[in-house]
Order: C-alpha cells, then structure tokens, then sequence
C-alpha cells in the first residue's frame, strides 16, 4: 500500500497507489461480463457548472501547449526507472513531469535538486521541451537509491552538443550542512562522450550525453550513504550509464515532430482530449493537461509495475489528463474489468455515488497518509474508463457526472 498524496495529476501515483491493487487482482476481474451501457438519462445529471459537451481545443498560446504535447508523447519513449534497474520500482511523481523551462528556484525537477536551475535558458538555445522521470528503491526517500532521467529535445543536434557542454558546467547547489562543495569529475567507462560529475558529500553523481537531437541527464544519488557516511562511487556511476544506454536505444524509435511544424501540430489526435472534462481556475494540479501513451503515463503511476499488468490487459492505448481522467481500453468489457480493478483499496471506503448516475463508483480515503486526496469516483462508458476526485464529494460528483455527459455526447 503506497500513499496517495495531494498533488494530482503527475503525482496521481496516490491514487492507483492507494488503490493497494495487489489486494483487488482476485477481485473479481473475470467476474465482470461485457455488457451493454445503461441507458442513463443526461438531463437527470447534476453538472454543476461543469462542459458536457465536446469543444475543440483551441489554447490561447498554441506554441507552448505543443511543445509541453511533444514533451508528454516523448514520455512514451522514455524507459520507466525499473526498466533500467529492477530495484528502482517506486517512482518519484513530483519529479517525473513533462517540462519547459524551470521556473527559477521553484523547479521540482531532479535536475534542479542536485544543480542550480539559474541559467536554464541561456544554457539551452534551441530547447523544445523535455521529459523527466525519477525512481526510487523504496517509498521512504530517505532509505535507498534513486534515479532520474530527464532527456531534453532541441532543434538540431549542434543545439544539443552545445546545451549539455553549458549543463554540466553548471554549479551544483549547496551541501546540506553548508560545508564546500567539492565536485570531481569522472570518465564513465561506456559512454566516453559523456560529461560525468560525481559530488561526495551528497553521495550524488550526474552525467550528461548529447545524441543527437538530445541531451540525457542522468543523475544518480544515495541517501541512505549519504546519512550514513558511506561512499559507493560505482553503483551510482553503473545507474546513470544503463540510463543513458537504455533511453539512447528507446529514443531510436521516437520520431521527433519537425520543428517548423509545431505551430500547427494536431494538438489530439487521439480524440481523447476533447473526450476529457477541462480544468477550471480552482483546480490544483500543477502539472500540464494533456495525453499519454501507456508507456508515457506510467510515468506518474507511483507503483507502474503492477499498474502495467493492469493497463496491458485492458489493452489501454491512451490517457488524458484534465480536470479529469479518462483511460482509454480495447473495448467495453476491458473497461469496466479495469474499473473494477483501479476502484477497491484496503483504505477505500464506499461512499455514495451521484444519485442519477447509479454506474459510477465512488469512495472516500480513510488511511494513514496525512494530506491525502479525500474523495473519488470512477465511471466507464463504453471502452473508456474516467475518473475524478477532489476534497469535496458533492463536486466530485459532479465531475464524474459531467465526465460522463461528455463521453456520451463525444461519440
């Protein structure tokens, strides 16, 4: 049982996380036959204020919004941290994150952590966007190692040379008793390019890897030495060199969108977008709204091995991610196996759901995690499987109902 946290969206983790999925695989997924959706009256429906119908999307600054698109489409060529190392099987979601440039001093980004985001741009002529992705050995982040990968895309590969020649010079921030900062730098014995940086005081080593339209920055780190006086150089330079080996060969297969072409580049081509309620001003989730790949929205799954099982047999295709979220499957009897799946958890407790909507499955969290998300529902039509949650189960309801609406006026 993983804890669920308050920052949706990337970090939605909490909730499959908290979901204790584990306990629900004999739930029942055999159990549930493939039938025909209810037929359920719209105009019953208590929305709110909420869409329920389709709008094409049309952002005010269409430029940014594709790129933070090309960034999450990247995330799906992008290896997920236990695919690099097995003991890397609980993912950092307030670090895995599609990415523009940092806001100074208030980036989340592992790259930032462990080096001085001041200069960012300067630094990086010619960057499109990036996609980051952080792993960890254990949920306590103080016991363990961990892993980041961000890999940033630019417009040609001497743009790329040139970022991660000025990346790794950059400074590395402060030591955490505010003794020198004592940076030696380090050959890594497969990838000979490849700037290395090995700081000792943080049990931390960084790397950077220009190929081709990309820099790779891998950044490997030990708390658990860290606290306890321990040095283990090797381990940590052995994780960065299979991060850039394993994203050099995944990024083979991704094909960048010509950058001339981002203006006008089909912002959702899924469909699924147009299929997913839109945030309001209130809502919390920091991260960008948009749609992953299975592989890419695994990403910001907390717990992305068992969840894969989970999305492979459901033969899920595509994410999205707004104000809700919708999980596209292979077909109906997928979807609502899928929902069975996600919807039960060992700190779940069954709430009631939206009185005209007798489908939808809500629950409220009752568990140990301080600051978790309080309610969610959970709703299928057809091949897709939406979710919404909040503080708030009046609203909540609302949302899953508009959700709902919206997929049915979608078609």
């Amino acid at each position: 049982m993983r804890r669920p946290v308050r920052r949706v969206g990337r970090a939605l983790a909490a909730l499959l996380l908290a979901t204790g999925l584990g306990a629900v695989a004999a739930c029942g997924s055999d159990s549930v036959a493939a039938v025909s959706d209810p037929e359920i009256d719209l105009a019953t429906l208590d929305v709110g204020s909420y869409e329920t119908q389709p709008k094409q999307f049309q952002p005010a600054n269409r430029l940014m919004v594709a790129r933070y698109f090309e960034a999450q489409r990247m995330a799906g060529f992008v290896p997920l941290p236990y695919e690099i190392d097995s003991s890397l099987r609980v993912n950092d979601t307030r670090a895995s994150q599609a990415f523009l440039e940092p806001e100074e001093g208030n980036s989340t980004l592992a790259m930032h952590t462990y080096l001085t985001s001041t200069g960012f741009a300067s630094d990086t002529k010619g960057f499109v966007a990036g996609f980051a992705s952080t792993g960890r050995t254990d949920d306590d982040a103080n016991i363990g190692n961990s892993l980041s990968t961000s890999v940033l895309l630019f417009d040609s590969d001497a743009s790329a040379t040139a970022a991660a020649a000025a990346l790794s010079a950059r400074e590395w921030q402060a030591t955490y008793d505010g003794s020198p900062i004592v940076v030696e730098s380090l050959s890594s014995p497969m990838h000979a390019s490849a700037v290395v940086r090995w700081q000792p005081a943080k049990q931390a080593l960084a790397a950077w890897y220009a190929t081709g339209r990309y820099v790779i920055v891998a950044i490997a780190q030990s708390e658990e030495n860290r606290v306890l006086k321990h040095s283990d150089q090797q381990l940590l330079l052995n994780l960065t060199d299979r991060s850039v080996t394993a994203t050099t060969e995944r990024l083979r297969s991704f094909q960048p969108t010509p950058v001339d072409q981002l203006p006008t580049m089909d912002l959702d081509p899924t469909g699924m977008y147009r299929r997913t309620l839109s945030r309001t001003t209130e809502d919390y989730y920091t991260g960008p709204p948009g749609v992953y790949s299975l592989a890419g929205d695994l990403h910001l799954m907390g717990d992305p091995l068992e969840l894969r099982g989970h999305y492979e047999q459901a033969g899920v295709d595509a994410v999205a991610w707004g104000a809700t979220r919708v999980i596209r499957t292979r077909d109906i009897g997928s979807a609502q196996r899928l929902l069975d799946e996600l919807s039960y958890g060992r700190y779940y407790r069954t709430a009631a759901g939206p009185a005209a909507l007798p489908t939808a499955r809500c629950v409220t969290y009752r568990g140990p995690s301080t600051g978790a998300i309080a309610n969610y529902c959970w709703v299928t039509r057809d091949r897709y499987v939406a979710m919404a949650w909040g503080e708030q189960m009046p609203d909540v309801q609302q949302r899953i109902s508009a959700q709902y609406a919206l997929l049915v006026n979608s078609k």
